[in-house]
């Protein structure tokens, strides 16, 4: 017997026995940052870098006082999404059903609705690890806290889309001067008043709203809008006031 087969024994266990306490370590660490969901995602850092590579914000309406989003995952392979629906039902978060895109051979996680949105976009963008879409998902956390107008937002994402850091080329060109809570109070107000934007409720106008409202559009360039926020009547109004749309506005003396 050769002095390294003599040797070679117990050098291995010594190895095996490192290795071992080693592998035990990184375990435990890994255990301690997962929790009890010890295969799925167990922080938002994880959560930002999947979202920065796979993710995506959506603008699912687009409304006379507002805008509503929606954020995305997909991937091919289901049991990563089951796995992420699992960390946001642990925090919390409503989320939509995985559903299958069978043309592109893809799933997908969405999640809607103000406050879900919010707390997911606070998530990820506080874990500092979204590089690629952290502008345009600060923007949307930002228009739904209140703090920016729905112009901004929209804009971000339209410049996003040009500089290809969006995957949608949608250009989004709809006015709207007001921020999230301000869109919501107005809509609000319209419903009371029965102003909705429908063809079976047409606000009347006098004769000199109309020459107000045409000469404050056509002069002062004030937004259409704003001009039916003054006004107090739907932004479909202010459109055939100004004579953009087939049909008339009932004008009094």
């Amino acid at each position: 017997m050769t002095r390294f087969q003599e040797k070679t024994p117990a050098s291995m266990a010594v190895v095996e026995t490192k290795e071992s306490c080693e592998f035990s370590s990184l375990k435990q660490q890994f255990q301690s940052i997962g929790g009890s969901n010890q295969h799925g995602y167990g922080n938002w850092c994880a959560v930002a870098a999947y979202f920065d590579g796979d993710g995506s914000v959506f603008v699912s309406r687009k409304k006379f006082y507002n805008v509503t989003f929606v954020l995305e995952w997909s991937d091919n392979y289901s049991p990563q999404l089951v796995q992420l629906r699992d960390f946001f039902i642990a925090n919390g978060i409503k989320t939509g059903e995985i559903t299958q895109r069978r043309a592109e051979n893809l799933y997908r996680l969405r999640i809607s609705g103000r406050e879900s949105i919010f707390n997911t976009a606070r998530g990820m963008l506080l874990s500092m690890c979204t590089f690629k879409k952290r502008r345009e998902l600060a923007s949307v956390a930002e228009y739904l806290q209140g703090t920016v107008e729905g112009n901004e937002v929209l804009k971000v994402l339209n410049e996003e889309a040009e500089a290809g850091q969006r995957v949608s080329k949608k250009r989004y060109a709809l006015d709207l001067p007001f921020t999230h809570s301000e869109g919501v109070a107005i809509a609000r107000e319209r419903m009371r008043e029965g102003t909705r934007h429908s063809s079976k409720s047409r606000a009347v106008l006098t004769k000199r709203q109309v020459e107000d409202i045409r000469r404050a559009y056509e002069e002062s360039g004030t937004p259409q809008s704003k001009l039916a926020q003054l006004c107090r009547v739907s932004r479909a109004t202010i459109v055939r006031a100004l004579g953009r749309e087939r049909g008339h506005v009932a004008t009094s003396d």
